[in-house]
C-alpha cells in the first residue's frame, strides 16, 4: 500500500498461501501522519519476488475503508440520578399527555432515551445492588430480606470511579440503602437518612452545596430521590387539582 505524492510505502506484508479456498487477512494502517493532507492511496497485490503462484490463485483488496478515530474527552463529572418507584408511562418524557416531567422532557430532547430498560428486581435493595455492581441479585445473595447487604468482595461503580481519580459522593433519600449494607462502598461522602425518606428539595440543596465545593474536580455523584414513593402526602393545592371542591 502506497501514498502519493512521493509514493510513501505504508504497508508491505507477505502472507502465507491460504489453507482453504477463501481466506481474508484484515490489515490496519495508521494514516495519522498524513492528517490534513490531500493524497492518493494505491493498493497493490503481487507475488513475492522469486516465487511463482499456484495456478488459479488470485489475491485482491476487499473494500478498503478509511475510518476516523474519535477521541472522546474524559468526562469531568458522572451523575447518576435515581427516581425511586417511578413509572415511565406517567412521565411526559415517555408520552404521558400531561406535562408531568417538563425538565426530563427537555433533557431527553438532546440525549439518548432508552425505551427498553428493566430493573433486576421489583424493589429497592436488590435492584440498587445490581445497579451499583453490574451483578444479578442472585449472584450477590440478595433477595427479599431488608437487611441483605452487598458483599464486601463485590466491586461497586463508586469504587471503580474512585480508583480512576474521581471524587465520589452520594445523596440518598431512601433509608433502606444503609451504609452498613454496603451501599456506601467507594464513596468519599455518603449522606443518607436513617429515619425517613428525605424530601427532594432537601436532597437537591445538599447536592448543590457539595458541588459548589467540588466543581473543579472530576466527580461521581449518585443522587437518589424518593418523592414518587410512599407515603403519598398530597398538599391542599394538589388535592384541588384532583378532586372537585365538593369532594375535598
Amino acid at each position: 500500500m502506497f501514498a502519493a505524492p512521493g509514493d510513501t510505502l505504508l504497508l508491505e506484508q507477505t502472507l502465507p498461501l491460504p489453507s482453504r479456498e477463501f481466506l481474508w487477512h484484515p490489515l490496519r494502517v495508521d494514516l495519522e501522519p498524513f492528517a490534513g493532507q490531500e493524497l492518493a492511496l494505491s493498493f497493490v497485490v503481487e507475488p513475492s519476488p522469486g516465487t511463482t503462484p499456484p495456478p488459479r490463485l488470485s489475491a485482491y483488496w476487499g473494500a478498503p475503508r478509511i475510518v476516523p478515530e474519535c477521541r472522546t474527552p474524559e468526562p469531568r463529572a458522572v451523575v447518576l440520578v435515581v427516581l425511586d418507584t417511578t413509572r415511565p408511562d406517567k412521565l411526559s418524557l415517555y408520552g404521558h399527555p400531561r406535562a408531568t416531567t417538563p425538565f426530563l422532557t427537555e433533557l431527553g430532547a438532546g440525549a439518548i432515551v432508552y425505551e427498553s430498560a428493566f430493573s433486576q428486581s421489583p424493589w429497592t435493595v436488590p435492584s440498587m445492588a445490581s445497579m451499583m455492581t453490574s451483578r444479578m441479585p442472585s449472584q450477590l445473595g440478595i433477595a427479599w430480606c431488608l437487611y441483605h447487604a452487598i458483599p464486601e468482595a463485590s466491586t461497586t461503580l463508586a469504587e471503580e470511579l474512585s480508583a480512576a481519580g474521581f471524587t465520589t459522593a452520594a445523596f440518598v433519600s431512601n433509608p433502606v440503602l444503609t451504609p452498613a449494607s454496603g451501599y456506601a462502598q467507594g464513596f468519599d461522602s455518603y449522606e443518607w437518612s436513617a429515619n425517613d425518606m428525605l424530601d427532594g428539595a432537601e436532597i437537591t440543596r445538599a447536592v448543590l452545596a457539595w458541588y459548589a465545593l467540588h466543581h473543579d474536580e472530576r466527580a461521581f455523584l449518585y443522587v437518589h430521590y424518593s418523592d414518587p414513593h410512599a407515603p403519598y402526602d398530597l398538599r391542599p393545592n394538589e388535592l384541588k387539582a384532583i378532586f372537585s371542591p365538593q369532594e375535598i
